[in-house]
């Protein structure tokens, strides 16, 4: 891995669950690190399904190694934009040099938080 491709400042968030002020659970994510990273786009589909648009792009993160229990709950946020980490990420030969992750861009109207 070569320093010149982690030039993406990106934010690694966990989601929690906190009560608000009647007692009822509220979903919310809470910011965990920010990490250098190299953001490469994968595929991306347009579809219609029951007559609304349905907008797919997948990307592979690639990072420095950090000691953190990262799972699919979390999200990485770079600029405006948000991914969802898709399965639990890939440590290169488990020698904890960088990991690698597959996620899904998560689009305004796909938002449900």
């Amino acid at each position: 891995m070569h320093i010149g491709h982690l030039r993406n400042l990106v934010e690694i968030w966990e989601f929690t669950t906190v009560q608000d002020d009647y007692g009822q659970p509220q979903r919310t994510y809470t910011k965990l690190t920010d990490a250098w990273a190299e953001i490469r786009p994968l595929t991306g589909k347009e579809n219609f399904y029951e007559n609304m648009e349905v907008t797919s792009h997948t990307h592979k993160i690639l990072m420095r190694f950090i000691p953190l229990p990262i799972d699919s709950t979390m999200q990485i946020r770079y600029g405006g934009r948000t991914f969802e980490v898709v399965g639990s990420p890939a440590n290169w030969m488990e020698r904890n040099i960088h990991l690698t992750f597959n996620v899904k861009e998560v689009f305004e109207k796909d938002k449900s938080i």
